[in-house]
């Protein structure tokens, strides 16, 4: 297979990055990543099915299901209301313009200070601003923008401590002025089998840190390589499906592993506004695509 040039880390300085931009790569130049070298196929049983439709559809149960896909993220920023409504199409790879998402989702800051993305399939929900009330699930963030949560909203349970908890990502702090990537840590939670819950008033966050929780699996981004004579950092990738560096670009991997083979998710910019995300077992659709809008967000320094 050939080779995907490699392109070295932009030497621009820091600038005070407000999250409006939220994929401001001048801004974060110094913790770029950059793809590198074109690995093998990820192996896994692949699905085609292009198919949409509303809550409780196949569409809905495909989201929810462990597969291999290749698929592809739209950003669309908002235009003037840039960075409070942004919203994102999941497309599977080599679909048409004629197609509709598998998935999308839109941004939504709370009264609180929060972020939340609704995820949703009903193309015409996100035309009516896609909301609590007609999405399938709810991706909430921290105040830092450090932790977030995904909720199946599904059974549109009264509050959300009711609400069942699909997935974590736990962004490691960073002292202001590093020049390292993003590190961050997933649990999933597989709600098909019984596994336990959070005390009342937890998350799956709180329960796993103090062993009250046991999460189907723990996962993390892998690590990328740095190079002294470039000064950058690169990460291999596979089917040249990443093409331009940035500080958004990862793969995630079981905490036990972090080479080729154990890749499970990867995610990376083709261009301004679309982005590559391929995944397989045990990440469903919901959870992948979740991971990916979390890296739409900057954390803040300690």
């Amino acid at each position: 297979m050939s080779q995907l040039e490699s392109t070295t880390t932009e030497k621009s300085a820091h600038r005070y990055h407000e999250d409006v931009d939220e994929d401001d790569d001048h801004a974060q130049s110094a913790h770029k990543v950059t793809p590198s070298q074109q690995s093998s196929s990820v192996s896994g049983t692949r699905t085609n099915d292009h198919s949409t439709s509303k809550t409780g559809s196949p569409a809905d149960a495909l989201a929810h299901k462990p597969v291999f896909a290749q698929c592809n993220i739209k950003r669309d920023k908002g235009g003037l209301a840039k960075g409070f409504a942004v919203s994102f199409s999941l497309y599977y790879e080599g679909a048409s313009d004629s197609d509709q998402p598998a998935l999308f989702a839109r941004k939504h800051h709370t009264i609180g200070g929060h972020v939340e993305y609704y995820i949703g399939t009903d193309m015409e929900s996100l035309s009516k601003n896609l909301t609590d009330e007609n999405a399938i699930a709810k991706l909430r963030g921290d105040l830092t923008n450090t932790e977030y949560i995904l909720y199946d909203v599904r059974n549109r349970p009264s509050n959300e401590r009711a609400q069942t908890q699909m997935a974590a990502i736990i962004y490691d702090a960073k002292l202001f002025g590093s020049k390292e990537p993003r590190k961050f840590t997933v649990l999933l939670q597989d709600t098909a089998n019984n596994h336990s819950s959070p005390n009342e008033g937890e998350t799956i966050i709180d329960g796993w840190r103090t062993k009250v929780v046991t999460v189907a699996s723990v996962l993390k981004n892998r690590t990328p390589v740095f190079h002294e004579d470039s000064n950058s950092y690169t990460l291999s990738v596979f089917a040249n499906r990443i093409k331009e560096a940035s500080h958004k670009n990862f793969q995630v991997v079981p905490i036990d592993g972090d080479d080729d083979e154990h890749v499970l998710m990867q995610f990376g910019r083709i261009n301004e506004n679309e982005f590559a995300l391929d995944y397989r077992a045990p990440l469903t659709q919901i959870q992948a695509f979740a991971i990916a809008l979390t890296s739409f967000q900057s954390q803040r320094h300690v």
